[in-house]
């Protein structure tokens, strides 16, 4: 599946996927993009319980 972003929307995941690689001690090519989607979903679904 592809997703198009903008500029500044892809910016944003590469801050993203560059501060996941160094919170969990990986390189950033270890990490894709669907990760941090992934990722970011679960943390929304987290505080929506909350």
């Amino acid at each position: 599946m592809q997703i198009y972003v903008d500029a500044e929307a892809y910016r944003i995941l590469k801050e993203l996927k560059a501060k996941l690689a160094e919170k969990n001690k990986f390189s950033e090519k270890d990490i894709s993009f669907s990760a941090v989607i992934k990722h970011l979903y679960n943390v929304y679904k987290e505080r929506r319980n909350d």
